[in-house]
């Protein structure tokens, strides 16, 4: 009975919220640390300045946060979702590159099929799908799985970067991580005929239709933005 008075004054509270002229009250907000820091962080100025009185609580973790448990009103999640009772709309697809330096492919030349990879080495994200074995799709020659010697494992991405720039090998990363130095030259893709399987990214919500309208504004600005990136592929 104390729980069911608990929820019926919470809603009571997020009805005066929403009521109000100006959206106002809290939202917590969960998300990938690399993807989170890196493409998350930089729009919640944005937000914060349209809706001057919403307080947003931002959790950056690649561990998959209980939602419901930690009483989170939405998530960010890359990669395949587990079945749950919580509600996911997938925004886009993320491709995964390989990527090396100029120096390490001019030291080491540039790969132009998976069976190349032999004696290159690897720098692989912990919580990257089939660790040491790189499977690539070829439109014409099918799939290659080439297992790497790896010479850095690390279990945040962004991690990889500094030996990744300094031309100690070779890296799996996805698109948005990638993107800025490939445009700026820093980095180069290799075997662009070979694709590695994408990965997705989804806005992941407690079950139940209902939200506050100050959750639904986040969630509609996050998706707007998010699937305007240029490393953002359609769904």
């Amino acid at each position: 009975r104390a729980s069911r008075i608990l929820q019926e004054g919470e809603a009571v509270e997020t009805e005066v919220m929403d009521s109000a002229a100006q959206l106002r009250g809290p939202v917590r907000v969960a998300a990938p640390m690399s993807f989170g820091v890196q493409r998350l962080a930089p729009l919640l100025p944005g937000f914060l300045q349209m809706h001057p009185e919403v307080d947003l609580n931002v959790h950056f973790s690649d561990e998959q946060m209980d939602l419901i448990a930690e009483r989170f009103d939405m998530a960010l999640r890359i990669g395949k979702l587990a079945d749950s009772t919580l509600l996911a709309r997938q925004l886009c697809k993320i491709r995964i590159l390989l990527v090396g330096s100029p120096d390490y492919f001019s030291d080491h030349g540039k790969p132009q099929h998976p069976r190349d990879l032999l004696g290159h080495k690897a720098m692989v994200y912990s919580h990257l799908a089939g660790g040491s074995s790189w499977r690539f799709r070829h439109a014409t020659m099918g799939e290659f799985t080439q297992v790497m010697s790896m010479s850095l494992k690390v279990n945040e991405a962004a991690a990889l970067m500094p030996a990744l720039m300094g031309g100690a090998g070779l890296a799996l990363l996805p698109a948005f991580m990638a993107w800025s130095r490939l445009e700026s030259g820093e980095l180069q893709t290799a075997m662009e005929d070979w694709q590695v399987e994408p990965v997705a990214l989804h806005l992941v919500t407690p079950p139940g239709r209902s939200r506050p309208a100050r959750v639904q504004a986040f969630m509609d600005y996050v998706a707007d933005r998010l699937t305007q990136e240029p490393w953002a592929e359609p769904r």
